[in-house]
């Protein structure tokens, strides 16, 4: 069966927009869930089989209410392919300290699947042939990326080999002072994964309408960050 993959990334719902007033504040606000809604519905009309966020869901770790982590969730749950994987970004990072991904674990099924740390997690029990290689974030800043345990793996090239990493793109993204996960493409591009599905950088790669022979790609945020 071929395997269909929806990917976004950077959605950071649960921006304030303090700088605005309301009206404008709360439309700003409530279009970052409305986006992820829209996707989902979208991914369903071209027959998705898996749903991928790669990082960055949320703005941040703590200032995140219950209410709109639960309509995150359920936007997710609607999804009608076989499952949504998210991983933490640099912004909503997991270092088992916070309890943002705990009240999100807690509220999701089993076809949310949280990719929060570094190891190969198998889909074969979503009737999935694909294993995904993580690269989730741990903190907001670093200036090592977290590819290094995905280049040390024996990788099986039976099943597809998805690898989700969160980081600026040198070259691409800006990130004056290499505090941002730093990866390369010939890096990402040397380790044997078949795909890459990449977040943090805010601007798609790569930059054209229809892509052949690529496997590095970066969906940018399918949201502005405000009325610029």
């Amino acid at each position: 069966m071929p395997l269909k993959i929806f990917h976004t990334a950077d959605l950071h719902i649960g921006m304030k927009f303090n700088n605005y007033p309301e009206p404008i504040k709360g439309a700003l606000q409530l279009a970052r869930l409305d986006s992820l809604k829209n996707m989902v519905k979208m991914a369903d009309q071209h027959g998705c089989n898996l749903f991928v966020i790669s990082g960055d869901l949320f703005n941040g770790i703590s200032g995140i209410d219950k209410k709109t982590i639960a309509s995150v969730v359920t936007a997710l749950e609607s999804f009608q392919g076989q499952c949504v994987l998210v991983m933490p970004g640099n912004h909503d990072y997991d270092n088992n300290l916070v309890d943002l991904w705990t009240v999100f674990n807690n509220r999701a099924s089993d076809k949310i699947l949280l990719i929060n740390q570094e190891h190969p997690y198998s889909l074969a029990d979503y009737d999935i042939n694909a294993v995904v290689y993580p690269a989730p974030c741990h903190s907001k800043h670093s200036d090592t990326n977290n590819l290094g345990w995905i280049r040390e793996q024996n990788i099986d090239k039976d099943p597809v080999n998805i690898g989700i990493a969160h980081g600026a793109i040198i070259g691409i993204s800006p990130d004056m002072d290499s505090n941002y996960f730093n990866m390369t493409l010939d890096e990402l591009n040397d380790i044997p994964m078949d795909v890459w599905l990449l977040g943090h950088t805010h601007i798609t790669y790569p930059p054209k309408a229809s892509v052949a022979q690529c496997k590095i790609f970066n969906p940018g945020t399918p949201e502005p960050d405000g009325l610029d």
